[in-house]
């Protein structure tokens, strides 16, 4: 799907390596300039690609469909189509993001409706995502943002928590 923006033009498609990846499908977005990217708001930890080669589309972003809710309406996004092939080569990485569930040692009153959720964000190699998919802790939600790069070992040891 083109859409033009103040800036520039996007193209955003769903590509095969990426329809079933986790919950919902990761759009990709390739973009003219770096601010319409801007415009998506993404999280700090979902890296964008650069090629200085492609002409049309030099920057390339990944989101999910509450990244786009803003600048699409609910049913422009189900029109957005899966492409054929895969137009990025396989990530070297990811970067997951999940939301767990902390409930265990902690003393709610009977009435109390709270819950503690824990935000934690971590990298993994591209053949250990099925690993951190599956931690022993149950995700209520798991995405993943691709990588074209090596996490350091201090990335790969260290899973944010908020």
């Amino acid at each position: 799907m083109l859409l033009q923006t103040q800036t520039g033009l996007m193209n955003i498609f769903i590509e095969p390596q990426f329809r079933n990846l986790c919950e919902e499908p990761l759009y990709t977005v390739q973009a003219t300039d770096f601010k319409s990217i801007g415009s998506l708001e993404l999280a700090s930890y979902a890296e964008h690609k650069l090629d200085p080669e492609d002409s049309m589309f030099p920057f390339t972003a990944f989101a999910y469909a509450w990244h786009l809710e803003h600048i699409l309406t609910p049913a422009q996004i189900q029109e957005i189509e899966t492409v054929t092939e895969s137009v990025n080569p396989e990530p070297s990485s990811y970067c997951w993001a999940g939301v767990v569930s902390e409930l265990e040692d902690i003393d709610f009153d009977e009435n109390s409706e709270e819950s503690l959720d824990c935000f934690r964000v971590g990298y993994c190699l591209a053949n250990e995502l099925q690993e951190s998919m599956n931690q022993p802790s149950k995700f209520e939600s798991f995405l993943v943002y691709p990588l074209y790069r090596i996490p350091t070992n201090h990335e790969l040891k260290t899973i944010w928590i908020s």
